[in-house]
C-alpha cells in the first residue's frame, strides 16, 4: 500500500469516526430525517468521444449513449447538526460502440457532517467520483479529454469561529487524489486560513492565505511502464472586498500573488451577480494556477464565464452558460470554449425533465497547432421517491 493510498484511507477513516462520534447527538437533536431515491434516464449524443484532434490519424468518433442509474440519499437536519450521505451510479449503453458498454460507468459517493453553533462551526466532507469522461473533473481548465477511466477521492475539514459580531475566522484543510488511467496521478494537500471583517451592512473586507504540496506520478511510456515523479509546493496570499450596491446587485474581488516552486504568478478573481425579476446574471473572471487531469504539472489558468438564468415560473428554468478558458505552461497552451444550454421543467415535486446541449472547441498550440471540436446533446428525466427535505423556498423574483 503506497503513501497516497494510506493518506486516502486516513482521511476517510477520520470522516467515519467523526460521524460515529457525532451521530448520537444528531439523533437527540430537534430536526428532521430524510431519505430518497432518484432514478435518472438520459439519452446523449457526443460528436467526439475520444477527444480526437483534427490532425489525428483516427478521426473523431461519435455515438448515441443511453445513461441510466439510481441515486440514494439520506440524512438528518437539525438546528445545530446536519448529516448527509449519498451514493449513485450510472450505466452506459452505446448504440454503435458496444465494446464501451459499462454497468458502473460513473459512481458518485460521499457525505458531509456540519455543526453550527453560535460562535463556532465545524464541517467534515468526504467524496469519491469515478467516471469514464475525465473532462468532468477538469473544473477549472475545462480541457477536453478522450473517454478513459478517471477518479477523484477528496476530503475536507473546516472550522469557522465568530471572533466578534463583524469578524469571522476560517481554517480548513483539503486533500484530493486524482487519477487518469495510463497518464498521471496527482495528490494535493492544502491548508487555508482566512479572516473576514464586515465594515458595514453592505461591505466586507477579507484576507486569505493558502499553502500546499502537490505530488505527481506520470506514466511516460505505457508500453514500457516507465514513470516519473515530481512535486510542487505553493503559497497563495490574497486580499479582497465584497460589496452589495443594492439588494439585487453585488460584486466580489480578490487579488494577490502565488509562488509555485519558486515561480511567481498573479492570483486574481472577480464575481458579479445581478438578480432580476425572472432570473439573474452572473459574471466570473479568474486567474490562477491549478492541476488538471492528464498533466504531470500545474498549469497557469485564466478563465472568464457567465451564467444567464431565466425562470418565468417555478416549474421552468433556462440556463445559458458561455465560458472561455486558457491554460498551459511554457511549452504549450490550450484555449477552450464551451457553450452550455440547459432547460428544466418540473412537472411535480418528484419528477422533472432536463434538456441540455453543449458545444465546445479546444485549440492546442506550441509545439503543434491543432483543434478539437465537441458537440453534445442530452435529454434526461428523473423520478424521485421517498421523503424530501423541507424546502427553503426563495423568492421567485426580486425586483431591484
Amino acid at each position: 500500500m503506497n503513501h497516497a493510498t494510506r493518506a486516502v484511507l486516513r482521511h476517510l477513516s477520520a470522516f467515519a469516526v467523526a460521524v460515529m462520534l457525532l451521530a448520537p447527538a444528531v439523533i437527540f437533536a430537534q430536526g428532521q430525517s430524510f431519505g430518497r431515491a432518484t432514478m435518472t434516464v438520459e439519452e446523449r449524443y457526443d460528436s467526439n468521444l475520444f477527444g480526437a484532434s483534427q490532425k489525428a490519424v483516427v478521426p473523431p468518433q461519435s455515438d448515441w449513449i443511453t445513461q441510466f442509474g439510481p441515486l440514494f440519499e439520506t440524512g438528518y437536519d437539525s438546528t445545530t447538526l446536519k448529516l448527509q450521505a449519498h451514493y449513485g451510479f450510472r450505466a452506459e449503453k452505446y448504440r454503435t460502440l458496444t465494446d464501451l458498454d459499462k454497468l458502473f460507468a460513473r459512481q458518485d459517493g460521499g457525505g458531509t457532517l456540519v455543526y453550527q453553533g453560535r460562535r463556532l462551526s465545524a464541517s467534515l466532507r468526504g467524496g469519491y467520483l469515478y467516471t469514464q469522461n475525465p473532462t468532468d473533473l477538469n473544473v477549472e481548465t475545462l480541457r477536453i479529454l478522450g473517454r478513459s477511466p478517471a477518479q477523484r477521492v477528496d476530503s475536507a475539514e473546516g472550522l469557522a469561529i465568530n471572533l466578534s459580531p463583524v469578524t469571522n475566522l476560517k481554517v480548513d484543510h483539503e486533500f484530493s487524489r486524482e487519477t487518469l488511467e495510463g497518464a498521471s496521478t496527482s495528490n494535493t494537500n492544502a491548508v487555508h486560513a482566512g479572516v473576514e471583517h464586515k465594515t458595514s451592512e453592505r461591505t466586507s473586507l477579507r484576507a486569505d492565505y493558502r499553502a500546499g504540496l502537490v505530488s505527481f506520478t506520470n506514466v511516460v511510456n505505457l508500453g514500457v511502464g516507465f514513470t516519473t515523479e515530481g512535486e510542487e509546493r505553493f503559497h497563495v496570499g490574497t486580499v479582497g472586498v465584497a460589496h452589495a450596491f443594492t439588494a439585487a446587485f453585488n460584486v466580489e474581488i480578490d487579488g494577490g500573488v502565488r509562488t509555485t516552486s519558486g515561480d511567481l504568478d498573479p492570483e486574481f478573481s472577480a464575481l458579479m451577480r445581478r438578480r432580476m425579476e425572472h432570473g439573474g446574471i452572473t459574471l466570473r473572471y479568474q486567474r490562477t494556477r491549478s492541476t488538471t487531469i492528464g498533466e504531470g504539472a500545474s498549469l497557469q489558468v485564466q478563465g472568464i464565464g457567465a451564467e444567464v438564468l431565466y425562470t418565468p415560473t417555478r416549474a421552468f428554468a433556462l440556463t445559458v452558460t458561455p465560458t472561455r478558458t486558457s491554460s498551459g505552461g511554457t511549452l504549450s497552451r490550450d484555449l477552450v470554449y464551451f457553450l452550455d444550454v440547459q432547460t428544466r421543467f418540473r412537472a411535480t415535486r418528484r419528477w422533472s425533465i432536463l434538456g441540455a446541449g453543449r458545444a465546445g472547441r479546444q485549440h492546442h498550440s506550441f509545439p503543434i497547432d491543432d483543434t478539437v471540436y465537441l458537440r453534445s446533446i442530452s435529454v434526461s428525466t428523473s423520478v424521485t421517491l421517498g421523503t424530501l427535505e423541507r424546502e427553503r423556498e426563495e423568492p421567485e423574483s426580486e425586483k431591484p
